[in-house]
């Protein structure tokens, strides 16, 4: 999607309810997303339809 207005990826930490800290998450936009790996463990990313976006949780 050439000229596509939301960003390509977003990365940011993720916490629990109670506030302890479980990771990062990292979302690449649907048409970016090529099937890469989520980190080391390289499970796939998880496709968020309600955003568009594909998610990887980074423990």
């Amino acid at each position: 999607m050439l000229g596509a207005p939301d960003r390509p990826s977003y990365m940011f930490l993720a916490f629990d309810l109670d506030g302890t800290f479980i990771g990062s998450r990292h979302l690449i936009r649907g048409d970016m997303y090529r099937n890469q790996p989520c980190g080391p463990g390289r499970e796939l990313y998880i496709f968020r339809p309600g955003i568009g976006y594909y998610e990887c949780l980074r423990a």
